[in-house]
């Protein structure tokens, strides 16, 4: 074990107050920082599987945070696999244009990996460690709960707060995800001459605007409908107490207007967000789609409560790129029989983007607001 140690010590950096600025030639393994403070205003980057999506908040006056900038630039088909970037080069196109046609000012951007390719844990460690302790302690730890060699993995921790258990203890948060997806998404944002100050986990991102935008609303499902993917992630609070994937998303609408009119995926994205859509549209696709996005919401739900966790929810939260589609939150509700709300991610926060074209794609940003947000309240 003292050799396994030896060898993730020679690639990781030092955690907390020790951490440094991010080397370029990316050869450390911590998580570019996942629990780094960064300063001014924060570009938060959400590499999706059919767009990135960027949120620029920063700072205004009163504490409040304002949205300055937003935008959605669509990727080639095929560059992102399984939440993996598989095509850097494409990626960098894309996102180094996004932030030249956008004017960005943030200088520090805060990307995200998905939660499927990250391994948690919370370890249990003694309150009165030295942060070198600590790092062995959390190291000896990450050897039993991550599936790679530690060589390979990005690994960081931070501490929760006190044990429940026994005041004398900290409970500490680890997360390692393998090295060549952090090394991708850094390789996105430098390219276009940002600083990466933290790597975070979509999952993180997303427990983060809902506590930002629906405080104490209690025990909630948040659904998260992407163009491949729904993410479900349980929250109580500051806690996340569950997190999965389905194979089930926009792309199952696209594909039904495709069907029922003979037109482009590109036309099809452009029917769905018409404010005048064709004959059709409303009265029959998308009741089926709507049928469709709320059972599998329910069988997502169902793999939650057959973990024994809890039988039920307070609130089901949809957001997404169709998250504002009608009837979509009354087939929700009435499939699963919770209360089901819409998610406003800039809640909370000013801005003076209004037209049609922003609210429908508001939900489509939650998840690269979340990372704003990281990077705002993470000041120093």
């Amino acid at each position: 074990m003292e050799n396994s140690l030896a060898a993730v010590s020679a690639y990781r950096t030092k955690i907390g107050t020790k951490i440094g600025k991010l080397a370029s030639s990316l050869e450390y393994t911590a998580i570019t920082s996942l629990f780094r403070k960064v300063k001014g205003p924060v570009l938060g980057v959400d590499i999706g599987t059919s767009a990135i999506k960027i949120v620029e908040l920063a700072p205004s006056s009163g504490g409040s945070i304002k949205l300055t900038r937003w935008a959605i630039h669509s990727l080639p088909a095929g560059v992102i696999t399984e939440n993996t970037i598989s095509n850097v080069d494409a990626v960098i196109d894309v996102f180094v244009s996004a932030v030249e046609r956008e004017s960005i000012n943030a200088k520090r951007a805060v990307v995200a990996v998905s939660a499927s390719h990250a391994v948690s844990s919370n370890i249990t460690l003694p309150k009165h460690l030295s942060d070198d302790e600590m790092e062995s302690l959390v190291e000896l730890e990450a050897s039993q709960f991550v599936p790679y060699p530690l060589e390979d993995v990005n690994l960081d921790f931070q501490v929760l707060g006190a044990s429940g258990l026994n005041p004398e203890d900290n409970e500490v948060l680890a997360v390692a995800c393998r090295r060549e997806i952090i090394e991708d998404c850094v390789a996105v944002i430098e390219a276009a001459e940002l600083e990466v100050q933290i790597v975070d986990i979509d999952t993180y991102a997303l427990e983060r605007v809902v506590a930002h935008a629906c405080p104490s609303i209690g025990l909630v499902a948040v659904v998260d409908i992407g163009h491949a993917s729904t993410h479900l992630g349980v929250f109580d609070g500051d806690q996340t107490l569950y997190s999965r994937y389905q194979a089930f998303g926009g792309k199952q609408l696209v594909d039904l207007v495709v069907q029922s009119f003979g037109v482009s995926d590109e036309e099809a994205k452009g029917l769905i967000g018409s404010e005048n859509p064709p004959d059709g549209y409303q009265k029959d696709v998308l009741p089926q789609f709507v049928q469709m996005a709320a059972k599998e919401i329910a069988r997502a739900l169902q793999f939650f409560f057959s973990s024994g966790a809890t039988s039920s929810v307070d609130r089901i939260i949809v957001t997404g790129g169709i998250s504002q589609i009608p009837g979509l939150l009354k087939g929700v509700a009435n499939e699963v029989g919770v209360s089901t709300i819409v998610l406003d991610p800039f809640a909370n926060i000013q801005h003076s983007f209004n037209s049609h074209h922003f609210v429908q794609n508001s939900g489509s940003l939650t998840v690269a607001c979340g990372l704003a947000l990281r990077g705002i309240y993470d000041r120093d």
